[in-house]
């Protein structure tokens, strides 16, 4: 595991943890981004629930990006100064021990729901079905937006808890802290 701390004049602190994942077209892609769903979800993300219910944190952020090459998936905590050792330990427990709590169907199904309606508007427009086409097409080929939606239906409880055990290793991990200080150093 590595970690990278950045000390620069701010008031609010982050954390974050970024882990290695597969290309976009990969098979497992499809439960790292429904895993990232279900992790990160404004309100019910397993981190929501876990930082921002608790106080810990002022506010989570999940992505999963669908590159060409292997790609990462990025956990991101804004933080009061004071809480960064106690987030980081969090964030961490969260991501990593999902063993002990796997993801349900029901987390999945919701994540699903709401990735594949966001795919839907993206087709009732059509300047973001040209940009998703076109990422998609930087991602390898065009006809993966199809395929991955595709994909996407097929995602089960088992695939994301698979991918999670796979991906979210303190092997797999680096984490970001952003310490603010008062002055510029």
């Amino acid at each position: 595991a590595r970690v990278v701390t950045l000390t620069r004049a701010g008031a609010v602190g982050a954390v974050g943890a970024t882990y290695h994942t597969p290309a976009a077209a990969h098979p497992d892609y499809p439960a790292v981004e429904v895993l990232n769903q279900v992790l990160a979800e404004d309100g019910t993300g397993r981190l929501y629930e876990a930082l921002v219910k608790s106080k810990k944190a002022a506010q989570v952020f999940g992505v999963s990006f669908n590159w060409k090459d292997p790609g990462v998936l990025v956990a991101l905590a804004q933080v009061d100064p004071d809480k960064i050792e106690d987030v980081r330990q969090t964030l961490i427990e969260t991501l990593e021990n999902l063993g002990k709590k796997p993801i349900t169907a029901e987390e999945v199904e919701r994540a699903k729901r709401q990735l594949l309606v966001e795919r839907e508007k993206t087709l009732a427009n059509s300047q973001q079905f040209a940009v998703g086409l076109s990422n998609w097409a930087g991602a390898g080929d065009w006809r993966l937006f199809f395929l991955h939606r595709d994909r996407l239906e097929k995602v089960t409880a088992a695939d994301v808890n698979r991918a999670a055990e796979k991906y979210l290793l303190s092997s797999n991990r680096t984490v970001g802290v952003f310490q603010p200080t008062k002055a510029p150093a």
